[in-house]
């Protein structure tokens, strides 16, 4: 696909791409930055794009594909400025229990099934509410309910396994 054509079939998009964009991060550059990101990334992959028929819903789901990242980033970054400090290097126990704390979490976390691990992610990790994960993932609000209930069912479970073996 050259220029041309890919100005022609993709970029004519844009428009519907920042509405979808907007709607997830609720700010106009923001938005359009992540269009921007998106239209990058198709760029890349433009003879790999779907046929006329598909390529609508190809786009918009790169849109909120991108949104959903640049909100990722966005909230990672404000926990992090929010997150409590490392232990000091003085108390060597702490400064353990901290690191491993984050490792039992991912380790948890990548025993569950793809989905289920993905809303807990967005949920815990992002701090994103049920609704701003339908809107990220595309899934039902009942769905992400039901996977959010078995993933932190099965998360409490694994974290019981674990407390009874380490005593």
């Amino acid at each position: 696909m050259n220029a041309k054509e890919f100005n022609r079939k993709v970029v004519a998009h844009w428009r519907e791409m920042w509405t979808i964009a907007a709607r997830i991060l609720r700010d106009q550059q923001d938005a359009s930055d992540a269009v921007q990101d998106a239209m990058e990334r198709l760029w890349k992959a433009r003879d790999a794009l779907p046929d006329d028929s598909q390529l609508g819903p190809y786009l918009s789901v790169a849109a909120r594909n991108a949104a959903v990242s640049r909100l990722r980033s966005r909230r990672e970054t404000l926990s992090m400025l929010d997150a409590p400090d490392p232990p000091s290097e003085g108390d060597a126990s702490d400064q353990a229990q901290f690191h491993n704390s984050s490792e039992i979490l991912d380790k948890a976390l990548s025993t569950l099934p793809v989905n289920q691990a993905k809303v807990l992610r967005l949920s815990i990790i992002s701090a994103l509410s049920n609704e701003e994960i339908v809107q990220a993932t595309g899934l039902t609000n009942e769905n992400v309910r039901t996977l959010l209930s078995r993933g932190r069912k099965q998360l409490r479970e694994t974290f019981q396994k674990l407390y009874n073996h380490g005593n």
